[in-house]
């Protein structure tokens, strides 16, 4: 068999092994140029409120009161490695107790010093109301301390999932610690993460880009395409000495 045939012989068989995931890849980079990332992340429909002014007139504990009050409730996970003062989202001030990875381990009150509890399914219903923009109604609120849904992974948990009622059917997670908006998820992004699934070719977990699937399609699809700038280059070449011949 000739070098030309041979090469005929490889494009085609190893096109057509590699033709499915050449058009997910094609799809999904038209889905990702398409829509920007602040529609697809969520952000776009989050509400611009400034944060709450730190009050400090009534004077507050100091931050080895806000360490004893963690300590006291026996609730860290991790050493607490940073504390942050701010103000919260209801007009108070505390004190936010973070670990290596700013994670939030607790949130102590910083005028009377007592360590607030986890938020409860009312209190994240209504964080997530007070953050989607426009108005919607919650559907449901679910609370998420194991086995987190795909949407929400690599989170921190507990978080609190509550779904609203909208047509882009937006699920916002609150960190059922700290009552921030971790993730905001809605269809648009939905479709993303299964392009992004198919993109990637980790079918389970969405996030691994270094494995011997991904490397083997993309050698095959490089092989694919020069392969064909080979048989084009050849045809091209025949073509013209048939012209000159003529």
């Amino acid at each position: 068999m000739g070098l030309r045939k041979s090469a005929y012989v490889l494009h085609r068989w190893v096109s057509l092994a590699v033709c499915l995931q050449l058009v997910a890849w094609s799809a999904g980079g038209l889905f990702f140029s398409l829509f920007p990332l602040e529609t697809i992340r969520g952000t776009a429909d989050a509400s611009r409120h400034q944060p709450a002014p730190l009050d400090l007139r009534e004077g507050i504990v100091s931050p080895r009161q806000a360490l004893d009050a963690l300590g006291r409730a026996a609730r860290a996970s991790a050493p607490v490695t940073a504390l942050c003062l701010h103000g919260d989202g209801d007009g108070s001030t505390v004190y936010r107790l973070l670990d290596a990875d700013q994670r939030v381990l607790g949130v102590v009150d910083a005028v009377s010093g007592g360590l607030r509890p986890p938020l409860a399914a009312g209190e994240a219903a209504r964080i997530a109301q007070r953050d989607f923009s426009p108005s919607a109604a919650v559907t449901s609120v679910e609370w998420i301390a194991t086995d987190p849904p795909l949407e929400v992974r690599g989170r921190a948990l507990p978080v609190w999932k509550v779904a609203l009622d909208h047509p882009r059917r937006p699920h916002l997670y609150i960190d059922a610690v700290s009552g921030e908006v971790v993730a905001r998820r809605n269809r648009l992004w939905r479709i993303f993460d299964f392009f992004w699934m198919l993109h990637i070719m980790d079918y389970s977990r969405r996030e691994n880009f270094h494995h011997p699937l991904l490397t083997a399609a993309s050698a095959l699809a490089l092989l694919s395409s020069l392969s064909g700038i080979a048989l084009w280059s050849w045809r091209l070449g025949s073509f013209r000495r048939r012209r000159r011949r003529a």
